[in-house]
């Protein structure tokens, strides 16, 4: 008996589930302005969630990349490398037990006359309403507690904002710290920096522009969008600012002389020079020549910048042992100083020429026993040797 295979198909109906996320959305790729010196106005941004999830935010304003910084206990504080020079009007550093200082314009942190201020927070939620002083008075006198948090600091005579983030404060007296800073352009301001709007949704940033207290210029920032969308985390719009109607140039530098260490003959010493422009307009400067040919600019003709600086070498290359004093004259187009003199001196000295016979020295010693042995060190040179012995065992 042959019996018949039935077969009972079952079809099963498995919904599929879509994946959901949130999908942000700007108005704007890039932002423009352009403003006269004390002028102001206003530009709006819609920030849209086109997802299906709710969209968390969170926005920054920056002019440039972020520097970090660090000066190691017990070094000496006046070398450029022991230094944070930010521009040619601010060179930050501290000596053994003290605050950070402007060496440009002061010799130690107590010196009243001072070009930068701080305050406790980041620049965004303080800049406007903040109380801007000493670094002392900002950390309530208590800077053991600066590593990890963010101060505002700003440059009076530039007009500029940083977000300082310390990560070490020495307390032995060795004058160590370290830090990052960030620029936060003070020409633009946002209502609000984060947000979350939900599925179809949408939220406007009110971004407002102040040509007060600024120079001449295109000034360059970027808005940071940072989110929870997967597919676009950053979003980064530039910002550029044209600031126009400048009434003034000024060429100025802290430096009035420059003063060269003892060179050994036709070896080269350099020296950096930085000229500051404490006008509104740039200034052209058209020649950098010196009156002594052992002394060389690294540049002759240059243009710099409303409320900014401008570094150059200068080179030291004696061709005789003798005392070189000489002058350095900047001409530009500062109606009031044409002709800008800096001191320049330095001393050529003779090459010393150190030879010592490297035999190998054997000394066969019993024990307590205390031998002597005498070896020669020559100087052939025409310049004084100084010389000194480490032994490495």
């Amino acid at each position: 008996m042959k019996r018949k295979l039935q077969f009972l198909w079952l079809w099963v109906f498995i919904p599929i589930i879509g994946f959901t996320q949130p999908n942000i959305s700007v108005d704007v790729t890039s932002i423009s302005e352009t403003l006269a010196i004390g002028a102001t106005n206003t530009q709006v941004v819609t920030i849209d969630n086109l997802g299906d999830e709710k969209l968390v935010w969170a926005m920054k304003i920056i002019a440039g990349e972020e520097v970090t910084f660090s000066k190691a206990p017990y070094v000496d504080y006046t070398l450029p490398e022991n230094m944070d020079i930010i521009s040619g009007f601010v060179a930050l550093t501290r000596r053994e037990y003290e605050p950070l200082f402007n060496i440009f314009n002061q010799t130690s942190y107590s010196d009243t006359e001072t070009t930068e201020e701080w305050c406790l927070g980041k620049t965004a939620n303080v800049m406007e309403t903040g109380t801007y002083e000493n670094l002392r008075y900002a950390t309530d006198y208590s800077m053991s507690g600066v590593p990890g948090q963010t101060l505002s600091l700003h440059l009076i005579d530039e007009n500029r904002y940083f977000d300082v983030t310390f990560s070490e404060w020495g307390q032995d007296n060795g004058g160590s710290f370290a830090y990052s800073r960030i620029e936060v352009p003070s020409y633009v301001v946002a209502d609000k920096y984060y947000g979350q709007e939900n599925s179809a949704k949408s939220n406007t940033v009110t971004f407002s522009f102040d040509a007060s207290s600024q120079a001449e210029g295109v000034k360059n920032a970027s808005i940071v969008i940072t989110s929870n969308d997967p597919d676009e985390p950053e979003i980064i719009i530039p910002i550029e600012l044209t600031v126009t109607g400048g009434t003034t140039k000024e060429i100025f530098t802290y430096d009035t002389e420059i003063n060269f260490d003892d060179t050994f003959l036709n070896y080269t010493q350099t020296k950096t020079l930085y000229i500051l422009n404490t006008g509104d307009q740039p200034l052209t400067v058209s020649d950098v020549v010196s009156d002594e040919a052992v002394y060389v600019p690294s540049e002759t003709s240059f243009v710099i910048d409303g409320l900014s600086s401008y570094a150059i070498d200068v080179a030291f290359t004696p061709v005789a042992a003798q005392f070189y004093a000489g002058g350095l004259t900047i001409t530009s187009d500062d109606p009031a100083n044409p002709t800008y003199s800096i001191a320049l001196s330095g001393t050529g000295i003779e090459i010393p020429d150190i030879f010592v016979d490297e035999t190998p020295i054997v000394v066969s010693a019993s024990a307590n026993e205390r031998t002597e042995i005498a070896f020669d060190i020559t100087n052939s040179g025409n310049g004084d040797l100084d010389w000194n012995i480490n032994f490495v065992i």
